[in-house]
């Protein structure tokens, strides 16, 4: 293990620790199969004035990098110093890495960001973990994926950020256990591209939209709910420019599940004006196929529709099981409810 203090942080949240942080991480950082190691963060505030990207051992594609703090209230990194346009901490294409038990704030773009390659290119990140994490005040996502595989996220908040959770790309394995959206500007998971994955018991509360999906292929939500949120809870929708860049075997929606979902209060900038739970809509002759098992949703509003279902170009196909809405369900266009 090697501790950033011996490279001379402080984490007083006064001194700039960026010379000290970049210093530990360049001494794991090799370019040998055998590099990296643990990071140790100590308790404080450490003052970035650049960011902390990784970058992985081509020739191995390996990271090998675990980056750990003493707990998202007591291990702060700061980007607040950051010129604009910066991220926080980035992980290139490349296997093997860790984030656990830190927060990271103000960052000028992403908090932290995996970027596997460009949308429609072969590189990918994959065997990551990101555990117990706060990103915070980020002018971008807090966190954002673009092209990975066998991916976890499992206890990690994103609060007040553009975006909480933004996922693009092609995903497959991806899974999020207990992650939460709050109060973010946009979506607080904004997912496009996933495949054969699944979230569960996630959340995503007092965003513009509580989940925004597109291109989702077998993928399940179990467990996960939309709270006052100020426009839906749900928002699914398929277009030709949203598809733009990905693979055709990710593209449109089929297979996607909700088991035991739950929203309350959501559409509250509108009540009449969107769905309380889900609202799908279709472009360009493009399906969307959803399965709702067991869900929940209590409305906002006397006038708020629990469902608005808008296949005026592209058919929505629905299997309903076990529900509860007590809102009214609005169809337009190609629309089979099952």
């Amino acid at each position: 293990m090697l501790d950033v203090t011996t490279f001379g942080v402080i984490a007083d949240g006064v001194a700039d620790d960026t010379t000290g942080m970049l210093a530990a991480r360049d001494a794991y950082q090799t370019n040998s199969d055998f590099r990296g190691g643990k990071i140790i963060l100590p308790k404080g505030r450490i003052m970035m004035s650049a960011p902390m990207p990784f970058t992985a051992y081509a020739a191995g594609v390996v990271h090998n990098m675990i980056v750990e703090g003493e707990g998202p209230q007591s291990t702060i990194i700061d980007f607040t110093r950051c010129s604009t346009g910066q991220k926080g901490v980035s992980f290139d294409a490349g296997g093997h890495f860790a984030l656990r038990d830190f927060s990271v704030y103000g960052a000028k773009a992403e908090g932290i960001e995996v970027r596997g390659s460009a949308l429609g290119s072969s590189d990918y990140a994959l065997l990551a973990k990101m555990e117990n994490l706060r990103i915070q005040e980020c002018v971008g996502a807090g966190v954002k994926v673009t092209n990975a595989f066998m991916l976890g996220l499992d206890g990690v908040w994103s609060k007040s950020n553009a975006n909480g959770f933004h996922l693009e790309g092609y995903h497959t394995t991806l899974t999020a256990e207990r992650c939460w959206a709050s109060q973010s500007s946009g979506s607080g998971w904004e997912m496009n591209g996933l495949t054969y994955s699944a979230l569960t018991a996630c959340g995503s509360d007092e965003n513009e939209w509580g989940w925004s999906l597109h291109n989702l292929n077998a993928v399940k939500l179990t467990a996960c709910g939309a709270e006052s949120n100020r426009r839906e809870g749900w928002l699914i929708r398929t277009s030709n420019a949203l598809a733009t860049g990905l693979v055709a075997n990710v593209q449109d929606i089929n297979g996607l599940v909700m088991e035991s979902c739950f929203s309350i209060g959501n559409a509250s900038s509108s009540p009449a004006s969107y769905a309380q739970h889900v609202g799908i809509s279709t472009a360009n002759s493009r399906p969307v196929n959803i399965t709702m098992i067991g869900n929940k949703s209590i409305r906002n509003g006397s006038s708020n529709p629990s469902l608005v279902l808008n296949g005026a170009s592209g058919t929505i196909t629905t299997k309903e099981l076990m529900n509860k809405f007590d809102g009214s369900v609005v169809t337009a266009g190609s629309v089979t409810r099952t």
